[in-house]
């Protein structure tokens, strides 16, 4: 395996250990996650919808699972897993400058996180797979 798919397999890693982070932390610790919003006590509808994104992430990640054991044997899977990314964090961009502008910077780690995983993955795919 070239270096390339090497770089691709750790930062595709590296997502999945931060994908897990936010659907466990969205399991179990619900309160905390919707009091950084500054939304106050959670009603019932935030702890269901933010349960489910949590679950859609957790799924998301086992999606992305193969892809780091071998990137070169699930290539469509490959290219998806890193196009999400840039996808997810062009996403945020847009969330946060024309919807929400009002909420902590810190949430700007979320675009630039997979922003920079879903660029250089993809630049990685590019240059590390087999041309078809």
């Amino acid at each position: 395996m070239n270096i390339y798919l090497k770089v691709y397999r750790l930062l595709t890693g590296i997502g999945i250990l931060i994908n897990l982070t936010f659907a466990f932390s969205a399991f179990f610790y619900n309160d905390l996650l919707i009091n950084q919003v500054g939304s106050g006590d959670a009603s019932l509808f935030d702890v269901i919808w933010l349960g489910n994104t949590g679950m859609f992430i957790f799924l998301m990640a086992w999606f992305f699972l193969p892809t780091v054991i071998d990137p070169r044997r699930y290539p469509l899977y490959s290219w998806l897993t890193a196009w999400s990314r840039v996808f997810s964090a062009f996403y945020w961009i847009l969330f946060l400058t024309l919807r929400m502008p009002d909420l902590p910077s810190s949430f700007w780690t979320i675009p630039l996180a997979d922003g920079v995983i879903g660029v250089v993955t993809v630049f990685c795919l590019f240059r590390g797979l087999p041309r078809s």
